[in-house]
C-alpha cells in the first residue's frame, strides 16, 4: 500500500509540473541598441553635423569681418557694441539650432526602433548605456542603423524659416490685386449714367424754345 501510495504521489507531482510548464510565459526577447552610433554614423546624423558646422561657419564669418574692420579702427564703438551683439546673437542661435536639430533626430530614431521592434516581435530594445552585460547577439544597432540611413531629413533653420517667407510676402500683394479689380469697375458705370442725363436735358431745350 505505501509503494503504491508514493507511485500515485509521484505521478501527480508530475502532473503538477507538466502543467506548470504548459501555461508559463513566452520567453521575453530583448534587443540592445547603441544609440551615440545611431545619432553619429546614420546619414541624417551627418546632415546634422553638416548643417550645425555650416551655421557656425556664417557666424564665425560675421565675427570675423567685424574683427578686420575694428582692427583698423580700435577705438570705434560702434564696431565693438556691433560684434558684441553679434557673438552673443550667435551663441543663442546655435544652441537653439542644437536642441532643434537633436530633437527631430530623437524622434526619428524613437520612432525606427519603436518600429523595428514591433516588427521582430522583441519585448524591449535596452541602450548599450544601460545594459551593463548582453550577449553580442541581441545586438540590433546595424539593422537599425541601415533603417536610419534610409530615410531624409531636411534641417531647416529655426531662427529663419526659409520655406515660409514666399507665402508671407504674395499675401499682401495678392491684396493689393483684389482691392484694384474691385475699385475699377465702380468708375466705368458713369458715362452710362450721363448719357440718359443729356438725352433727358435734350428735349426740355426744345421745349424751352
Amino acid at each position: 500500500m505505501r509503494i503504491r501510495f508514493l507511485v500515485l504521489s509521484l505521478l501527480v507531482l508530475c502532473l503538477a509540473v507538466s502543467g506548470c510548464q504548459q501555461t508559463q510565459e513566452p520567453a521575453v526577447k530583448v534587443g540592445v541598441v547603441d544609440m551615440n552610433r545611431l545619432l553619429r554614423d546614420s546619414e541624417p546624423g551627418k546632415e546634422a553635423s553638416r548643417f550645425l558646422e555650416g551655421m557656425q561657419k556664417e557666424i564665425q564669418q560675421q565675427i570675423d569681418d567685424v574683427q578686420a574692420r575694428l582692427g583698423k579702427d580700435p577705438e570705434n564703438e560702434a564696431l565693438q557694441r556691433e560684434l558684441q551683439a553679434i557673438y552673443m546673437g550667435g551663441q543663442q542661435r546655435i544652441n537653439a539650432e542644437q536642441q532643434n536639430v537633436v530633437s527631430q533626430l530623437l524622434d526619428l530614431t524613437q520612432r525606427l526602433v519603436n518600429n523595428y521592434r514591433k516588427a521582430n516581435g522583441l519585448s524591449v530594445v535596452l541602450g548599450t548605456d544601460v545594459a551593463v552585460a548582453y550577449d553580442p547577439a541581441l545586438d540590433v544597432t546595424n539593422a537599425l542603423l541601415d533603417e536610419m540611413n534610409k530615410q531624409k531629413v531636411n534641417f531647416v533653420s529655426v531662427s529663419n524659416p526659409q520655406p515660409e517667407a514666399p507665402a508671407a510676402a504674395e499675401a499682401p500683394a495678392k491684396a493689393a490685386q483684389d482691392r484694384t479689380a474691385a475699385e475699377k469697375p465702380a468708375d466705368k458705370p458713369a458715362p452710362a449714367a450721363a448719357q440718359p442725363a443729356a438725352e433727358k436735358a435734350a428735349p426740355a431745350e426744345a421745349k424751352a424754345k
